[in-house]
């Protein structure tokens, strides 16, 4: 009887991101129920590509349905809301081997600061103090996170990398906001 080769995980580059996902995951005895831990093996020559698109800091420039996007989260305030509309966050991007930092800034302070490597899930609290499963995977050009809170809720950021341009779509359900950041030359 022979031996089957080991799978071509590059035969997965094209395929729709929750077809890799399907095939890689699996419950994580230690984790909260209904939290998966994702399985995913590094892609050959991803991270060299992505530090070449991602690297840098990026400015926040405008917003578009943020408001409706916002409110369909539940337990948000109008102050809260407010707040949010009116905020204009940098987002610093830097890769060290295949460990990635994306920190967030307002008014010069930290909001929130990110560790992570692709492909694997990790637990954080929101700035607003959620509980949430992360994973984040390349497609491209596009950096797509995956968050899942303590009530089963599913949110999806896909920040796509274009030129100087940095274009975060946000979805909660049926709902899509899009931000707009770009790029600080010479940082």
């Amino acid at each position: 009887m022979m031996n089957s080769p080991p799978p071509d995980y590059r035969a997965l580059i094209g395929l729709p991101l929750i077809s890799v996902l399907l095939l890689h995951c699996r419950p994580d005895q230690q984790s909260r129920p209904g939290f998966f831990y994702i399985v995913c093996p590094a892609l050959p020559g991803l991270s060299d590509t992505m530090a070449i698109a991602l690297g840098g800091v990026y400015k926040h420039v405008s917003d578009e349905n943020l408001e409706a996007y916002e409110r369909a989260r539940a337990g948000i305030t109008e102050d809260q809301l407010k707040t949010i509309l009116n905020q204009h966050p940098v987002v610093e991007i830097r890769q060290d081997g295949d460990v990635i930092y994306m920190k967030t800034t307002l008014n010069f302070r930290p909001v929130q600061e990110l560790k992570f490597k692709l492909g694997e899930a990790w637990f954080s609290t929101t700035p607003d103090g959620r509980k949430i499963s992360n994973v984040f995977f390349m497609d491209g050009n596009r950096l797509i996170q995956k968050q899942t809170d303590e009530q089963e809720n599913y949110i999806e950021y896909v920040r796509e990398f274009k030129g100087d341009m940095m274009y975060l779509e946000l979805r909660r359900g049926p709902i899509l906001a899009k931000r707009c950041f770009k790029k600080v030359p010479g940082l």
